[in-house]
């Protein structure tokens, strides 16, 4: 069921005092958007996760069943909360199991306490009920305390949320100062669209063995309702030795449907910025932009590289940062749970690192017994989230 396209006398599922919490609606998108735009996302830089130019655009990548939870000030009124719910097909234990993602949390400052985080929840348990997937994943900014304190207990009907680890989001100069050594056993190049079943076949194979990886087809890369919407195949990387596919990094440029902007700086990044952004120019590195200003990066989408083969994550990125798409950026996104392997070579050239914690949410703890993903590494892809 896809939410945005919910008709307004299916989409009320529970009332409390004045709010009303309903399935949003293709007509709603513009109230949608007024609501990221207005609620930044905590940190040491704040920043504004915007949906321009129609909320639902960027709903394909999060998954095949995808919906959004409002919160309204009254039958009819404005928009005030929301909440995005999504399942798609994940390996756990080298099995495909639809795995939900809870996401898109946004409260209007004035409502954040009180009962209405507790009938959002209630409201979430309602869509739950499908019985479309048994478990959901979910990120809380680090630093936001408050948030991690109200839902991470469980009590008044939350559900119980078991914490995976850390989910670190670096920012990659998009150019580098130093040439990699490359590994002539490599043939590196762009991919094209004969190459997609190799690389469908590639992925999924690797993905049996990471847990929660997306099983994935052809049509995840094809047409405006696939999973990598507006990412082409001259935009993916491979590198094959002796024949064989052995990795591969994409350049995913989601700025036609999703935005991410600086509202204000913290602590120390509110003078660091100026010193670092004086040395970023005569390097040619990415600036922190002043506030109000967009951050110009482009996702690192499919980081697939064999266990231990430095070498290939190096040339995927020398390559990937050739690409006319990352040249017009500034800066590269890429996510990683704190326990992959490409962890400590992304931190080498990273010039800032956004931090969330992974918690798997589920309303019957001891069916799904989340504590069997503990200690494990964790694969998601940072555009989809």
């Amino acid at each position: 069921m896809d939410g945005g396209l919910a008709s307004r006398a299916a989409v009320e599922l529970t009332r409390s005092g004045r709010f009303v919490f309903q399935l949003a609606f293709r007509e709603d998108e513009a109230d949608l958007r007024a609501l990221v735009r207005d609620t930044p996302v905590g940190g040491a830089i704040e920043t504004t996760l915007r949906r321009e130019p129609n909320y639902f655009d960027g709903a394909t990548v999060e998954g095949p069943l995808h919906q959004v939870l409002a919160v309204r000030e009254g039958a009819g009124g404005p928009i005030v909360g929301m909440a995005t719910r999504s399942v798609r097909l994940r390996f756990v234990d080298g099995q495909p199991t639809p795995v939900g993602y809870l996401g898109g949390l946004r409260l209007r400052p004035d409502i954040r306490k009180g009962l209405v985080l507790a009938r959002g929840f209630q409201a979430l348990r309602t869509l739950h009920a499908d019985g479309q997937t048994d478990f959901y994943l979910t990120t809380v900014t680090e630093g936001n305390v408050a948030a991690i304190e109200s839902l991470t207990p469980g009590r008044a009907g939350l559900p119980h949320y078991h914490p995976l680890g850390r989910y670190l989001t670096y920012m990659l100069p998009a150019k580098s100062l130093f040439s990699s050594r490359m590994d002539r056993t490599l043939r590196v190049r762009t991919l094209t669209a004969s190459d997609l079943p190799e690389l469908v076949n590639f992925l999924n194979a690797q993905g049996r063995s990471r847990l929660f990886f997306p099983c994935l087809s052809e049509t995840d890369f094809c047409g405006a309702d696939a999973t990598y919407r507006d990412l082409a195949p001259e935009q993916i990387v491979g590198a094959w030795r002796g024949g064989r596919l052995v990795g591969c990094l994409a350049a995913w440029d989601q700025s036609r449907y999703k935005q991410s902007v600086v509202e204000r700086y913290h602590g120390v990044w509110k003078w660091s910025r100026h010193v670092y952004n004086g040395f970023a120019r005569f390097a040619r590195w990415p600036c922190f932009p002043a506030p109000g200003g967009q951050l110009r990066h482009v996702t690192l989408a499919l980081p697939v590289v064999g266990e231990g083969d430095d070498a290939v994550w190096w040339s995927l990125l020398a390559a990937v940062r050739d690409l006319p798409v990352v040249r017009r950026s500034e800066c590269l996104a890429l996510g990683l749970f704190e326990r992959d392997p490409l962890v400590p070579l992304a931190r080498r050239s990273a010039i800032y690192c956004y931090v969330t914690r992974l918690f798997v949410v589920s309303w019957d703890s001891s069916r799904v017994q989340p504590q069997r993903f503990d200690g494990r590494n964790v694969c998601l892809e940072l555009g989809c989230l």
